[in-house]
């Protein structure tokens, strides 16, 4: 009995402490560190806004299946770190254009972000994503473009980036 007593004591925290719990992980979420890289997976957690405490050395972020509708200013504020994002299938209808943006009046932003995942919203037109330096992937199939003046910024993006 007294080791299954010792096994508690010392396997507990530590499942504890992987479960994203102690890291300041949104309640709604997932944490995992996997590889020095920390994973947040929101996804199917019925959000209809981005968590506000996400943590800071966030790589990856999963926000796919919420009820989320719009992507606010600043809206990933201090996730520098990010390398991935995926937002899809959410209903999302708007975007704004300094989403993707750190502090205002900074050269901040997600400068790191090489994916992002937008596939399957209501996305009629996309901002520029002028910041966005180092992004090699955006998946944005499945929702309802609409090819006017409003996708210009996005339209000049693209032809500036694309080889």
């Amino acid at each position: 009995m007294s080791w299954q007593i010792t096994l508690f004591v010392y396997v507990v925290p530590i499942l504890l402490m992987n479960s994203g719990t102690l890291k300041g992980c949104p309640s709604v979420c997932s944490c995992e560190d996997s590889d020095g890289e920390l994973n947040v997976d929101c996804s199917h957690g019925g959000l209809s806004e981005i968590p506000s405490n996400i943590p800071s050395d966030t790589t990856r972020l999963v926000l796919e299946y919420n009820d989320l509708t719009t992507i606010s200013e600043h809206a990933f504020i201090e996730l520098y770190g990010m390398v991935y994002i995926n937002l899809g299938w959410n209903g999302i209808t708007e975007i704004s254009p300094s989403a993707f943006a750190g502090f205002p009046d900074t050269i901040q932003s997600l400068s790191n972000l090489r994916y992002l995942y937008l596939t399957g919203n209501e996305l009629n037109h996309l901002p520029s994503f002028h910041n966005l330096t180092a992004l090699e992937f955006a998946l944005l199939a499945e929702n309802p473009w609409s090819c006017d003046c409003h996708m210009e910024a996005f339209k000049r993006w693209i032809h500036n980036n694309t080889q």
